[in-house]
């Protein structure tokens, strides 16, 4: 019969050092594509002995998600949630069109799952988003975090609603 707790141990771990209420955790993934939100800001404080670690090399991305298997096309989400995209009815979500040298196919930038990423672990791709894609991300953010709609994506989508683009 397993135990209540998987974590819960008696003594410490040696290797990798764990006390005995210290979890390590093992994730599985595939590099993704991100776009990088908010880059490392130092924090240029001296870090005192023995204390908590002030400043750490980290920033902030938003995962991307193809919407279709690069080896068939075939899609993976449902036509209706990409037009959906398209029309910027979902502001947690962003269409990406494909790019020849990043995207090999049309996909989404999810920002309902921005998460921190370690520095050393991103591999720069050399392209940017236009100041329009920029701004207009900014905006969108601004609306999921606040709930203000306006802005570029106010602009944006209600142009969409009333069928001018």
């Amino acid at each position: 019969m397993p135990p209540d707790d998987a974590f819960k141990r008696k003594f410490p771990l040696s290797n990798p050092r764990l006390d005995t209420k210290e979890e390590f955790v093992v994730t599985k993934s595939k590099p993704r594509p991100v776009i990088l939100i908010i880059p490392p800001r130092a924090i240029n404080i001296k870090q005192q002995k023995n204390k908590g670690r002030i400043w750490r090399p980290l920033c902030l991305v938003a995962p991307i998600f193809s919407l279709a298997f690069p080896n068939n096309d075939e899609e993976k989400f449902p036509e209706e949630l990409i037009n959906e995209a398209r029309r910027l009815e979902h502001p947690q979500l962003m269409f990406l069109p494909k790019h020849k040298d990043v995207l090999k196919v049309d996909s989404l930038m999810r920002l309902d799952e921005c998460q921190s990423v370690a520095v050393n672990a991103l591999r720069p791709a050399g392209v940017t988003l236009t100041d329009g894609v920029k701004s207009l991300l900014r905006s969108q953010l601004i609306y999921l975090i606040a709930n203000q709609y306006d802005g570029d994506y106010y602009v944006y989508r209600e142009c969409i609603k009333e069928g001018f683009a």
